[in-house]
């Protein structure tokens, strides 16, 4: 529908109609609404005619469900935003795309979907989570318009080997672990989270985190064969590796660890943390064959829980 434009003068009314939104103003005030079938609060899609009937809406005010009874592939073309939720749970696709969405205002939920392989969402840019679980045909995503804002990140148990376009700079909670063949994930853009946890993926699995200055909360490894945190000042719970194949760490500007900060049974001979001067939990470098000089803690003046050291050290 062609838009409307009308002028809010004092006591007066004006309508706007754009697609499925309606802005009503009376005075200086204006509220949104949402018209037909994009009007939520939910729509479940059950098969390619149910996307169909939402092309219209470049907003879904709503959550967009994909239901375990749809066999088809699904694409939801036109759709630039979904208010709440975009969930596919059990179902027997094996295409998702969403080729013109940009915005999820709740979480990009995929689970139990063993058939899925291709997953399209390249122009999103903003969600507040992504949690997928189980799927294990998927090979790669690239968000590639870059998301640059999401909140918490659960990726676990799929067959992915890489994930491209995770730009944000900010996060909450990362949980990326159990994905046995990944081995790509970029987020060099990110300078603050809440939490990180890289576990369990493919063992050729490199980290780099060029940008990343604090982690308020845990910071744990395992599996992994390099990890970069060039910038990393702070962390105020733990630092753990665990089996981690990687030769050498040095975290240069790194001040603080708030709890434990571990190394067990990986493959490191070399830790340089130059700057850190408080460990707030204990010190535990345990079976690190190679690890023979504990010698990279010049500025280190307390370690507020116990020290475990076990292996074969020169010194």
């Amino acid at each position: 529908m062609a838009l409307l434009l009308a002028v809010c003068l004092s006591f007066s009314f004006a309508l706007s109609v754009q697609g499925n939104i309606v802005q009503s103003c009376i005075s200086s005030e204006c509220m949104l609404t949402f018209t037909g079938q994009c009007n939520g609060p939910s729509i479940t899609i059950s098969s390619s005619a149910d996307a169909d009937s939402i092309s219209s809406c470049k907003l879904y005010d709503g959550d967009i469900v994909i239901s375990a009874s749809n066999t088809d592939n699904i694409t939801l073309t036109g759709i630039e935003s979904i208010a709440g939720d975009l969930t596919a749970s059990n179902a027997s696709i094996s295409a998702l795309s969403a080729p013109d969405l940009i915005t999820i205002g709740g979480t990009l939920q995929l689970s139990h979907l063993g058939r899925l392989s291709t997953l399209r969402v390249p122009s999103l840019t903003t969600l507040n989570s992504i949690l997928w679980v189980n799927l294990p045909s998927l090979r790669s995503v690239d968000f590639e318009g870059g998301v640059s804002q999401a909140g918490n990140i659960v990726i676990f148990d799929t067959g992915l080997l890489s994930i491209g376009g995770l730009s944000m700079v900010l996060a909450k909670s990362i949980d990326i672990s159990n994905n046995a063949q990944l081995e790509t994930i970029g987020l060099q853009d990110l300078e603050n989270a809440t939490s990180l946890s890289f576990q369990a993926n493919a063992p050729t699995l490199s980290l780099r985190f060029d940008s990343l200055q604090f982690v308020f909360g845990n910071m744990t490894f395992a599996n992994i064969s390099a990890l970069s945190t060039p910038d990393l000042q702070e962390v105020t719970g733990a630092l753990t590796c665990y089996s981690c194949s990687m030769a050498t760490y040095r975290s240069t500007w790194l001040m603080s660890v708030g709890l434990n900060m571990a190394f067990v049974s990986t493959e490191v001979s070399k830790l340089d943390f130059p700057d850190l001067v408080d460990i707030g939990g204990g010190l535990q470098l345990s079976n690190n064959s190679k690890l023979r000089v504990v010698d990279g803690f010049e500025m280190l003046e307390s370690i507020e829980g116990g020290v475990t050291l076990n292996g074969n050290f020169d010194a």
